[in-house]
């Protein structure tokens, strides 16, 4: 290696190491959700504390960001494939104030192999956006819960309830839904351990549930624990007065940071601050029209 080549290396070390301080110093100046803090989201949506089980204190586990079944609010799976500009948080918050739309959250939806598309079958509004072009094709998966997206609405089924695919994906895609694949751990209001997440992380995942009616939401854990005890202290809130009938895990790790915004439109960092934004193939987000 001559030194031209040093050169030219050490230039891009120190230019990775500057993105790095500068994303964490971003991330440090920005507000974030603790403890047993709740915010006051905008009309239609709420914030609730998940407790962990069985513990005198209340200890809060993770928050519940959630919205009700109104006309008025959505939720959107916005993929890098599709999206018009950078594919960012930035991005996405600029483009929904633009349309006059109210944001409430984005977080990181589906798995990515490679950073470069997203894993399994996959459509954005009838488009493929996925890995693979039908469900099931991919073999190596393991977790087959399908969470989609009707006109703004979600909802949730599973790979082994759907009898004839081909009519499936053909009425995805004619009546243009959203859809992806993941883990699927609350089924349909029963517990489903057939597939368990390795390790210990914060933990996300998106949740339909009943407290007072229906209604849809992300929770996100505030500190490290394992798949499995996450899905049990959601399970257990319902001796709180949250019932979840239907849950799916999202992407976390290196695409943890998300974001909240209040009613006043101030956003908050959810999940850890994240140093691989620019590689980001998917998000969710739920806004308020």
């Amino acid at each position: 290696m001559g030194l031209a080549d040093y050169r030219r290396r050490f230039k891009i070390n120190l230019k990775m190491l500057f993105l790095f301080l500068l994303m964490n110093v971003l991330a440090s100046a920005q507000s974030e959700i603790r403890g047993d803090s709740v915010l006051q989201l905008t009309e239609g949506f709420k914030h609730r504390l998940i407790y962990k089980l069985s513990s005198p204190e209340r200890e809060v586990a993770a928050h519940l960001f959630s919205m009700e079944v109104q006309p008025q609010n959505k939720v959107r799976f916005v993929s890098r494939k599709l999206f018009q500009g950078d594919f960012n948080y930035t991005s996405i918050e600029e483009q929904c104030r633009q349309q006059g739309k109210e944001i409430v959250l984005q977080v990181a939806a589906a798995f990515t192999p490679d950073w470069n598309v997203i894993e399994g079958f996959a459509l954005q509004q009838g488009k493929k956006v996925g890995q693979d072009s039908f469900p099931g094709q991919n073999s190596k998966l393991t977790y087959k819960g399908v969470f989609g997206i009707k006109e703004g609405l979600p909802f949730f089924t599973h790979l082994d309830s759907i009898k004839f695919p081909d009519n499936f994906v053909e009425k995805a895609r004619s009546e243009q839904w959203s859809l992806f694949l993941q883990a699927a751990p609350i089924v349909k209001g029963k517990l489903d351990t057939f597939l368990i997440l390795p390790g210990s992380h914060k933990r996300r995942f998106f949740v339909e549930f009943e407290a007072d009616k229906k209604e849809f939401g992300v929770v996100t854990f505030l500190n490290k624990t394992t798949y499995l005890q996450a899905v049990k202290i959601m399970y257990g809130q319902k001796d709180y007065g949250i019932n979840i009938k239907n849950a799916v895990y999202l992407d976390m790790g290196s695409v943890s940071q998300g974001y909240v915004y209040d009613k006043n439109g101030k956003k908050y960092l959810i999940g850890n601050p994240g140093t691989f934004m620019h590689k980001y193939t998917n998000m969710l987000v739920m806004n308020r029209e």
